[in-house]
């Protein structure tokens, strides 16, 4: 017999009971599966976002954001509408990273399997070759969820109502996305809702289900839920998962004379062992190489540019659009061409089959005029193989420091405006750093600025 208890509390003793219980609900709900139950300090139910559990990490966010944005322009086309927000955090919310929302599904069986397994995670090595044969060791953040070694998990029901009365958005990815292949999202039927400051409000989750593992793992199996691959799709089934997989390597260390070990760029959770013994070209593992240290006297462009080493974390964000640089104008009136390099090779997911990356923004100024434009590398592997400068965008540029985009024939003619746009995060965060003080010498070819 189901025995009701206070806060909500309904304590079922078997899978009959479970399926009673769950039956009693409408469709104005949906559901959280957790292996413990938390609560907050007023004693009710506690489902903080994992910002609020773990912390906002700026310079990772940045990258996440611009890869969880880029995945989905790439699976939209360039010209579609610019992601919105909750798309964005719904890739980071279930991919690994961290968000403003608390996830839900609308499914009871997958709140049950969430509810009857536990979560663990424990590094992997692989020892692989780069494209050119040259030995590697990746360092996987390798993840898995087994059977819940505790007596009872917990299921909860969230009101739709409830959540509207709180003024909590909740947006159903199943509805609001189109695609037709096997997104995580879909697979776990998943909701999110806020976004939130702290918690999801108490007061939206209208019951408390304590069940026996067994039961709960029971319900998930009956609708199809008997492993990890069912709600986790590996990479060749869900492209989302795929294309952020393929973000560049970053060198943790050296052996001396042996194996360089490289980490994802993005440090997501695997939950399938994919083994891949000879890694293709378009896997850059990056070790800190700098266009800056390969210019040659045959290099005419760049050759007597002034480079600015910036960190990789420069590329990412959302400009403030302010177009105001006056520091940046008084530079280039000076040098005439400026290259911020980023120390990371920097990538749009549309172009995760190909060896070429982003490696910094290159500002060359001809009287009041200037082009923004994309220094790139090509980086198969392990190995910086040359580098180069695309087509840009022009702007104008005043006395105090005011750009104002000019378009000219000369301009870069692809359909991304958001590649060009980007670009301004560097310009940004530059002028920022010659406001506070950052020192140019006179007549350098090379500096390093840092964010401290």
């Amino acid at each position: 017999m189901v025995q009701p208890h206070s806060k909500g509390l309904l304590a079922v003793s078997s899978l009959d009971e479970l399926y009673s219980v769950l039956s009693s609900f409408g469709d104005d709900v949906l559901f959280r599966g957790q292996v413990t139950h938390r609560v907050n300090k007023n004693g009710g139910v506690s489902m903080p976002t994992s910002f609020a559990r773990h912390g906002c990490v700026p310079p990772r966010m940045l990258k996440w954001f611009h890869y969880a944005d880029s995945v989905i322009r790439a699976l939209q086309g360039p010209e579609g509408p610019a992601p919105s927000e909750a798309l964005s955090q719904a890739i980071l919310q279930h991919y690994g990273w961290r968000s403003f929302y608390v996830d839900a599904t609308s499914s009871a069986a997958v709140a049950a399997w969430f509810a009857s397994h536990r979560y663990s995670s424990s590094p992997r090595l692989d020892v692989c070759e780069d494209c050119f044969e040259e030995g590697v060791l990746l360092a996987i953040n390798g993840a898995r969820y087994d059977l819940s070694g505790e007596a009872t998990g917990h299921l909860y029901v969230i009101s739709k109502k409830q959540l509207s009365l709180c003024g909590t958005g909740c947006v159903d990815l199943c509805k609001d996305v189109s695609s037709e292949q096997r997104l995580r999202f879909f697979a776990q039927h998943a909701c999110i809702l806020g976004p939130l400051q702290d918690e999801l409000p108490s007061q939206t989750v209208i019951a408390h289900i304590e069940a026996p593992v067994s039961a709960l793992r029971g319900f998930a199996t009956a609708a199809g839920y008997d492993s990890t691959s069912n709600l986790f799709p590996s990479p060749e089934e869900d492209p989302v998962l795929k294309l952020l997989l393929a973000t560049p390597w970053l060198m943790v260390k050296s052996n001396g004379g042996g194996l360089r070990m490289f980490t994802q760029g993005l440090l997501l959770p695997q939950y399938q062992p994919i083994y891949t013994k000879h890694l293709p070209s378009c896997v850059g593992l990056y070790s800190g190489t700098w266009v800056d240290e390969e210019r040659t006297a045959g290099d005419k462009f760049l050759q007597t540019a002034l480079f600015i080493r910036v960190p990789e974390d420069h590329a990412y964000g959302t400009p403030l659009g302010t177009f105001r640089f006056p520091h940046v104008t008084a530079l280039l009136r000076a040098r005439s061409c400026v290259v911020i390099e980023f120390d990371g090779l920097f990538r749009y997911a549309e172009f995760s089959e190909s060896s070429t990356y982003d490696k910094g923004v290159v500002l060359t100024a001809s009287g009041d005029r200037v082009c923004v434009a994309t220094l790139n590398v090509d980086h198969p592997g392990m190995q910086a193989r040359g580098h180069g400068v695309n087509l840009g965008w022009h702007y104008t540029m005043s006395a105090d420091g005011h750009w104002v985009r000019k378009a000219a024939s000369e301009d870069c003619p692809c359909n991304a405006p958001h590649r060009h746009v980007q670009h301004l995060c560097a310009i940004e965060r530059l002028e920022g750093q010659l406001a506070d003080g950052s020192a140019i010498p006179p007549g350098a070819l090379s500096v390093r600025l840092t964010d401290g």
